[in-house]
This record gives structure tokens, C-alpha cells and sequence, in this order.
């Protein structure tokens, strides 16, 4: 996206100031009364070519959960930006160990009261982000900043839910909303993705089954039981969340949702249904367990199956084993007692005279080594 085309794409949102910084390009909209103008701060002066999260990674640096804290940009640059937007220092503790949750806080800035709305996802999902939103109710202006955009899509959406609220841009819960519905997207993305997986294994068994034996599918079973635990844990824990916003919810005004076009909602409204579609979500993450569990045992089923057939072919072969212990040696000696070199006429007692010791010993022998085997495998 060019410097035009932002232009003209955020031409319309008057008087709000809002920034968001993404991975490949930040909006930087000031507040102004002829007309709001929209920057595009390249990667040359503000970021490097990588979103935080992946230039952490090249580093090496995998085990760094709280990736929203390291913004590549100059630290004097990016300080005067969180000066001029109003954000408080705390919103910088909550991102250094962010986890999911809510906050409201009074506060005042050069003797103006404020509100300050804090929201931020724990980092132990993908697509985690973070907000902070500085509400002054007297001169009805609102400051908003979103840290964790990773995609043009969810900037543009997120802009297309300002842009159709134009019209209550001094109401802060138009951004708590817009923060709260790509959250809602990104959640129910994973829940649909896991949906996905376990249909793919669910294909895989049969396949298995129909083609070949049983082939194991363990570790994904217990991989995605994992993920599937924390995205429910994640929304079990918005869903407290929205029990504090809905606290706060009487005190705004109503606005208009993205895409109700001619309805205006009140925010408790909102919330309230949201919370519905968490706690829907929450259901299907308790039957993808199910089926988990389910296709789990399916799959140890088939495994026992095959295990048991591997263990009655090695019985067979050890049947067949002794069976040709015992009669090898004999059959040995009466061939080589029917060869007409050597006269054994009279001498029919010598056959068992010959072939019992052989068989004893190689019987013996068979026993040692198996007794042998079974100890080893069992260090």
C-alpha cells in the first residue's frame, strides 16, 4: 500500500488519533481540524523488514514469550510517539509479561482526568497483540495504540471498523470493540484450524486401516490435546474479561458495529454477544477433546490389534522353531544312516544312541539363547 492509497483510505476519520504498528508498516493518523492526514512510516526510518516476533526467532531467541516488549525502532523515537499517544508506563509492565486481561484505570494528565483501557493477550498464543486506549471525557478525545498487527488484513479490518464508526470517535469502546473482534477472529481461526487437524487424522486412521496396518498417531494427539487446552483455558479466561467490561459498558454511549449498517448496539449489547460466541467456542474445544480422546483410542485399539497379530505370528514361528529342532537332527541321522557307505543293518538302536543327545543339545542351546535375548532386551 502506497502513501496515496493510505491517504485516501483513511481520508474520512476525522479528528482521532490512532496508531497501530504491524510487522511490515505502521498508520500514523494525527488529530487535526481541517482534516486528518495518514502516514506511511517505511521500514527504512522506523522498522526493520521482519515483524519483533520473527527477528527474534533468527536470533535464535525461540524461548522469548514476550516478544511485543522488543520493537524494532529507535527508543527515543518510539518514547516520544508513547508520550504524544498518552500511554501509560504500566501498559509497558503488562506487555513485558503479557497475559490475557482487561484493565481500567483513572488517571489524570496535566490536570485533565483520563481513562485508560488496557488490553492485551497472553503470549503463549500466536497472534497475541496488545492495547492501550486513553479516553479524556471532558474534551471527549480518545488516543489508541495497538502493538502485534503481523498482517495488512487485520490493520485494514480494523481501520474498516473505525471508518464505519466515524461518527463515534469519541466513544473508546469503538476501539476496545475492534480490538475485541480480531481477538474473537484470531481465537476462532485456531479452534476451526484444530477442527481441521483432528478430521485430517480422523482420514488418516481409515486410510490406515483400509490400506495397512495401524499407523501411530501419539504425539500429534497429545500436541494438539495441549493446544486445544490452552486456546479453551484463553477463552475461559475472556469470558471473565467481559464480565469487567460489561461492568464499565453503562457508561458508554451506543454506537454502530461494522457491517450493521443502520443499527446502532449498546455496548453490553455487544459484549454480551460476544461472550456468547466465546462460550460456543468453548463447547467445541470440549468436543474436539472428545473426539481427540475418542480417535486416541481408536488409534490404541488398532495398535493392540496389530501388536496382538505380531505376537501370534512370533508363537507360530517358535512352534515351527522347535518343531524343526526336534526333527532336524533326527531326520540328519537317519539320512545319514540310510547312506549305503556304511552297513547299520543289526544296528537300529544306534539312530537314538546318536540322534537323542544332538537334539538335547541343540534344544538346550535353542533355550540358552532365548533366555539370553530376553535379558538383554529387558536391560
Amino acid at each position: 500500500m502506497g502513501d496515496r492509497g493510505c491517504s485516501s483510505y483513511f481520508q474520512r476519520i476525522e479528528s482521532f488519533l490512532f496508531l497501530a504498528l504491524s510487522s511490515l508498516c505502521a498508520f500514523f493518523l494525527r488529530d487535526s481540524a481541517e482534516c486528518a492526514r495518514a502516514y506511511l512510516l517505511t521500514a527504512d526510518n522506523w522498522f526493520c523488514r521482519m515483524c519483533p516476533r520473527k527477528l527474534l526467532l533468527q536470533h535464535e531467541s525461540i524461548d522469548q514469550r514476550h516478544l511485543l516488549s522488543f520493537m524494532p525502532a529507535p527508543r527515543n523515537r518510539f518514547r516520544q510517539i508513547l508520550q504524544h499517544m498518552h500511554v501509560p508506563g504500566i501498559f509497558l509492565h503488562t506487555i513485558n509479561r503479557p497475559r490475557t486481561s482487561f484493565k481500567m484505570l483513572h488517571s489524570s494528565i496535566q490536570g485533565q482526568k483520563c481513562e485508560v483501557y488496557i488490553l492485551c493477550v497472553d503470549s503463549i498464543l500466536s497472534n497475541y497483540t496488545a492495547m492501550s486506549i486513553t479516553y479524556f471525557p471532558k474534551s471527549r478525545q480518545v488516543f489508541g495504540l495497538f502493538l502485534g498487527f503481523d498482517s495488512h488484513t487485520d490493520i485494514e479490518d480494523t481501520a474498516l471498523r473505525l471508518r464505519k464508526n466515524r461518527g463515534y470517535i469519541d466513544n473508546p469502546f469503538v476501539l476496545i470493540f475492534a480490538f475485541l473482534q480480531l481477538e474473537k477472529f484470531q481465537r476462532f481461526l485456531q479452534v476451526d484450524n484444530m477442527i481441521n487437524e483432528v478430521l485430517n487424522i480422523k482420514w488418516s486412521q481409515k486410510s490406515n486401516r483400509e490400506n495397512h496396518p495401524a499407523e501411530g498417531h501419539q504425539d500429534r494427539f497429545c500436541s494438539l490435546f495441549s493446544r486445544v487446552d490452552f486456546v479453551k483455558t484463553q477463552l475461559k479466561i475472556w469470558t471473565f474479561q467481559f464480565d469487567k467490561i460489561l461492568q464499565i459498558c453503562p457508561q458508554l454511549p451506543v454506537f454502530k458495529p461494522a457491517g450493521d449498517e443502520g443499527f446502532l448496539l449498546s455496548p453490553d449489547a455487544c459484549i454480551r454477544g460476544l461472550k456468547e460466541a466465546f462460550e460456543e467456542r468453548i463447547m467445541r474445544c470440549e468436543g474436539i477433546q472428545g473426539d481427540i480422546s475418542l480417535a486416541f483410542q481408536k488409534d490404541l485399539a488398532l495398535a493392540r490389534k496389530d501388536v496382538i497379530m505380531a505376537i501370534n505370528d512370533v508363537r507360530q514361528m517358535k512352534a515351527i522353531v522347535l518343531i524343526t529342532i526336534v526333527f532336524l537332527a533326527a531326520t540328519a541321522v537317519a539320512g545319514f544312516m540310510h547312506a549305503p557307505v556304511y552297513n547299520w543293518e543289526g544296528k537300529g538302536y544306534m539312530f537314538w544312541v546318536i540322534s537323542v543327545p544332538i537334539t538335547t543339545v541343540t534344544i538346550l542351546l535353542y533355550l540358552a539363547w532365548t533366555k539370553f535375548c530376553n535379558r538383554a532386551r529387558q536391560c
